[in-house]
């Protein structure tokens, strides 16, 4: 088991490891971060109110599940699913504490599985109560269209939400 974070290089880091045995996991990851791998709490949006703009944070990207031979073999997820809406956990690392709240856009296209471009539409919602270490995120996506573009509304919180438990690739 690896769980992964990113660098200020955007380069993939291992930053902790565990074992899976008995239908289970337990991965220990440490409780400072270097500042190599966090970034300007400001990156996330520039249209939020956030509380201490001096804040670094860091975000756990996933944990995959790796056979003896140290090949992937899954993709775990903590989330629940609700109709068109999925909902999953971020954990995320701050070095002091920070309130982030308000609303964001981001624009932006891919290219599809076919070849065809598509424009994406997220909006973001934020209420976020960071204390200094790791927090648990929670994330509410759900996915509509209008005309020709992918609207994504993404709501961000510290609140708990209940009915989460964990997935495993295909599964998810």
């Amino acid at each position: 088991m690896k769980f992964f974070i990113r660098d200020n290089d955007d380069k993939e880091v291992t930053l902790a490891t565990g074992n899976y045995t008995n239908g289970g996991f337990t991965i220990i990851i440490p409780d400072y971060l270097p500042i190599k791998y966090l970034a300007p709490v400001e990156d996330i949006a520039s249209t939020v109110e956030i509380s201490n703009t001096e804040v670094n944070i860091a975000k756990g990207f996933y944990i995959q599940g790796f056979d003896k031979d140290n090949k992937y073999v899954t993709t775990f997820f903590y989330g629940k699913k609700d109709g068109s809406t999925t909902y999953s956990i971020d954990y995320v690392y701050a070095d002091s504490e920070v309130d982030i709240s308000g609303t964001g856009v981001k624009t932006f296209t891919y290219e599809d599985d076919e070849g065809l471009e598509v424009e994406v539409e997220e909006n973001y919602d934020f209420s976020l109560k960071l204390k200094k270490g790791w927090n648990n995120t929670y994330i509410a996506k759900s996915k509509t269209y209008e005309n020709d573009t992918e609207v994504w509304t993404i709501e961000i919180t510290s609140s708990a939400v209940e009915g989460y438990k964990w997935y495993s690739g295909d599964d998810w």
